[in-house]
């Protein structure tokens, strides 16, 4: 004798009941627009409105907010690169926009893992500015953290960028630093 579909779904009360309890902690995407320079933010206005469903790209700095830290990549001229802010500290980027990710279900000691080693690869002296940036740094982070990739289109330029410089013959990873003013 067979029970019918409705006595072999399990309900989601009692799923919940039977679910081991995974700790989740929210992660976010925090978007700024790169220095607080009206023209930067009036290009990342026009080709990446934010709300816009559609965006081509811009000059972005992104930062990964995990819990009540905000991690993010730039240059220094030693040691690591990563560093971690209060959560949308602007410092000298505009503030733009959040994107919600997924959360993790790492625990606190894995994130803390993650971040360490994260640390020891990504050294200051290897930021490049169309290869390896903070939003390229973003990314891994959010891979390593099972959210998923970031959008797009906020490495899009850099990745155009990159691009234009090998078609040119030059080496885009030695393009390193350049202030914006």
């Amino acid at each position: 004798m067979s029970l019918p579909e409705s006595a072999r779904r399990v309900s989601p009360k009692n799923e919940a009941a039977r679910a081991p309890s995974v700790e989740e902690t929210p992660v976010k995407l925090n978007i700024y627009d790169v220095t607080n320079n009206p023209t930067v933010q009036w290009i990342n206005s026009l080709f990446a409105n934010q709300y816009s469903p559609v965006k081509f790209g811009g000059i972005f700095h992104v930062g990964v907010q995990i819990g009540s830290r905000e991690w993010a990549f730039g240059y220094k001229p030693s040691g690591t690169g990563v560093f971690w802010t209060p959560p949308l500290f602007a410092g000298a980027h505009h503030f733009r926009e959040t994107i919600d990710m997924p959360p993790t279900t790492l625990s606190r000691t894995e994130i803390a893992e993650v971040m360490t080693s994260l640390e020891a690869k990504w050294s200051g002296p290897s930021y490049s500015v169309f290869r390896r940036n903070c939003c390229h740094f973003a990314d891994e982070v959010c891979e390593l953290l099972g959210v998923g990739s970031i959008p797009e289109w906020t490495y899009r330029l850099a990745n155009i960028g990159s691009t234009a410089a090998e078609d040119a013959g030059e080496d885009p990873g030695e393009v390193r630093f350049q202030k914006l003013t």
